[in-house]
């Protein structure tokens, strides 16, 4: 199949023997010769739609919206074959597993291996790690706490090999003949879910294998907020939100890479998520009241800690500022700024805050669930 479909925004396509296109087409063949009854009106779940349930036609009306050539082609076969409808969707199902779609591309996504590595070059390195003349590797620097290699891996480990395939010293693999690139491209060639064999030298003379199940990197600060709105938390006119990519290019325009704060910028590019559901918390702006005066110019500062309780994210933040009794609220934030208001003042002051600035709510819906 010499023909390549328009897949328009996504980069790094498989090979389309990886598509297991053939299998399918036999599949569906073998059921066109055994046709059955058709079966009274059935279901099925779609993952595609928040409400998440659609008739099984109306399933395939979304699939037939596709303009992907290839991705395209089993969908009007699967469901003309006189077959129960439970068949059908057990065919579209296999068919979706095994070719590439968008849809498969956005629920399964790309993995990272979540480590940061160092090149193994300087021979007194290498032997003070107990390798051998023979064995070549990289040396693990940290772990993302939230990947699964965390469960397995460990600082100081030597990565051998991956998924068979040897490491040099400088981190490349073999490419096409006379040429090597980065490991990373081995990664590169799987989905989100994906096992891979890890081989790794540890604590200078014990080798050990891992079957590693790959996963897509949870970002300390997410690169987009995927089509959701952004959540807030309005009280005395302290607006908090949490820090995403798209925040910052609305706050700094495309050069927020230079025109941030380093230390949030530290936190984008070197930081990782200690947890799976921490977030950076920020205050936004201050809505100017009689209640705020003096803190009008904190902008975009991290909040890190309220009332002595370290703040996870913004849903922790609201929950303990709703739930407190305590005389003051007091938010510690980034650059050892502190932020101290009256509670009972501090929340009285809010509705009418809210009122004179025409917002609905103190916070998202997103929090209130």
């Amino acid at each position: 199949m010499e023909t390549k479909p328009d897949f328009g925004r996504i980069i790094g396509m498989r090979h389309c023997n990886d598509w297991e296109v053939q299998r399918v087409a036999d599949f569906l063949s073998k059921l066109d010769q055994f046709p059955g009854v058709q079966a009274g009106e059935d279901h099925l779940w779609w993952q595609g739609n928040s409400k998440g349930i659609f008739k099984v036609y109306a399933a395939y009306k979304i699939m037939n919206q596709s303009n992907h050539q290839i991705a395209n082609w089993p969908w009007k076969q699967i469901w003309r074959i006189k077959v129960p409808h439970k068949v059908s969707i057990f065919v579209w199902l296999l068919a979706k597993e095994a070719t590439l779609t968008v849809d498969n591309l956005m629920s399964r996504g790309f993995p990272i291996l979540g480590v940061e590595w160092q090149k193994m070059e300087n021979p007194d390195l290498r032997l003070s790690m107990g390798m051998k003349p023979y064995q070549k590797g990289v040396r693990i620097r940290r772990i993302d706490p939230t990947a699964p290699e965390s469960m397995m891996l460990m600082p100081s480990d030597v990565i051998l090999s991956f998924d068979g395939v040897d490491i040099a010293n400088d981190g490349t693999v073999p490419f096409r003949h006379g040429e090597r690139i980065g490991f990373s491209y081995l990664v590169s060639q799987k989905y989100s879910g994906d096992s891979a064999a890890v081989k790794v030298l540890r604590r200078n003379s014990e080798i050990l294998n891992f079957i590693i199940k790959l996963a897509t990197q949870m970002r300390l600060i997410p690169a987009h907020n995927k089509g959701r709105p952004p959540s807030y938390y309005i009280i005395a006119g302290f607006v908090f939100t949490t820090v995403s990519v798209p925040y910052l290019r609305s706050e700094y325009g495309k050069d927020y890479e230079y025109e941030a704060p380093v230390k949030l910028l530290d936190k984008l590019l070197h930081e990782f998520r200690q947890s799976p559901d921490e977030q950076i918390v920020v205050v936004s702006q201050v809505l100017v009241a009689d209640i705020n005066i003096g803190y009008e110019e904190i902008v975009n500062t991290q909040v890190l800690a309220f009332n002595g309780e370290r703040v996870k994210n913004l849903k922790s933040l609201a929950s303990m500022v709703e739930k407190c009794s305590d005389e003051f609220l007091k938010f510690d934030l980034e650059y050892q700024q502190v932020v101290v208001l009256q509670t009972k003042t501090a929340k009285s002051a809010t509705s009418d805050i809210l009122t004179t600035h025409c917002i609905p709510s103190a916070m998202s819906e997103d929090l209130r669930t």
